[in-house]
């Protein structure tokens, strides 16, 4: 197991994610993330990647595709905008992803808006 797997593993676990939980992966890519999210809210949670490219998307959803997974939602858009999602979500993971946002703090903080409150 690499470095950044194991990094990527801790950070999710760090998240506190539940199962049946709904978490938001910000600037999901292809869909590196899936696999670690899923461990965390299984088959009755939820996960929704948003991306602004549809390339990703579209090899997150041969990905998604390929592993069988039925509880990931794609969403394309601008990761400043985020209109597309529920009102609310259990945890939000992003990696390598939001570097690539000109405007990541307007991001951070749309996508803090969504995230319920900690739970106790």
């Amino acid at each position: 197991m690499g470095r950044g797997e194991k990094i990527r593993r801790k950070a999710i676990e760090n998240l506190g994610l539940r199962e049946g939980d709904t978490v938001l992966d910000l600037c999901c890519g292809t869909g590196l993330n899936f696999p670690y999210l899923l461990e965390k809210v299984g088959k009755t949670g939820k996960i929704i990647g948003v991306d602004l490219s549809k390339e990703m998307l579209q090899a997150a959803r041969k990905n998604i595709n390929k592993n069988g997974w039925q509880n990931i939602q794609l969403i394309n858009e601008n990761a400043t905008k985020l209109s597309l999602l529920p009102e609310s979500v259990d945890g939000i993971f992003s990696s390598l992803g939001i570097s690539t946002i000109p405007n990541q703090k307007k991001a951070l903080g749309r996508a803090k808006n969504i995230l319920k409150k900690i739970k106790k």
